[in-house]
């Protein structure tokens, strides 16, 4: 039993150094890729176009909805009969 408690010890020690390994990895990564969304701004001449490739599903979520109520906005009310 104790032999089985220490090499669990010692993969959770594993697990352990590979996770903080790649949240490293994913920090570097995430750098780089603001270092390039900032570049193609730059390039591109305008902070405030956001290409489609770099907008997050909220972006779009939000960009979808100012759409439809601008679309209902503009549409014809229907006209209500009285009698």
């Amino acid at each position: 039993m104790v032999e089985g408690l220490s090499r669990c010890e010692n993969t959770l020690k594993t697990q352990s150094r590979m996770i903080e390994g790649l949240t490293t990895k994913m920090g570097a990564v995430e750098k780089i890729v603001c270092e390039g969304w900032k570049e193609d701004h730059i390039k591109a001449g305008s902070s405030t176009d956001v290409p489609e490739a770099n907008k997050s599903d909220g972006d779009k979520a939000k960009e979808d909805k100012a759409e439809e109520s601008k679309a209902a906005e503009t549409s014809p009310k229907p006209i209500r009969m009285t009698t």
